[in-house]
């Protein structure tokens, strides 16, 4: 007759080989948060990208703007100064 401590062991080897095949595909599966936080990262760097172009185009435009401004002021004074 086997005693206490071999049913034990044995009882413990014969669990562990049917939750075995089990566990793996546990394991395996990561679940969706793993995507979920993926995402945010990918639109802030969506968001980085846009500001950097946006700037990289509107950057000239505002130069041009403030030439052209500055152009008109110094026109408008030259035009005073030459009627009086």
């Amino acid at each position: 007759m086997l005693g206490l401590d071999c049913v034990l062991i044995l009882s413990i080897l014969v669990l562990s080989a049917l939750v075995r095949p089990a566990s793996d595909s546990v394991l395996a599966y990561v679940g969706p948060g793993a995507g979920l936080e993926l995402v945010p990262y990918f639109l802030g760097l969506l968001a980085w990208a846009g500001l950097a172009i946006g700037a990289v185009v509107l950057w000239p435009l505002s130069a041009l703007r403030r030439r052209l401004r500055r152009n008109k002021g110094e026109g408008k004074g030259q035009q005073f100064s030459d009627a009086s």
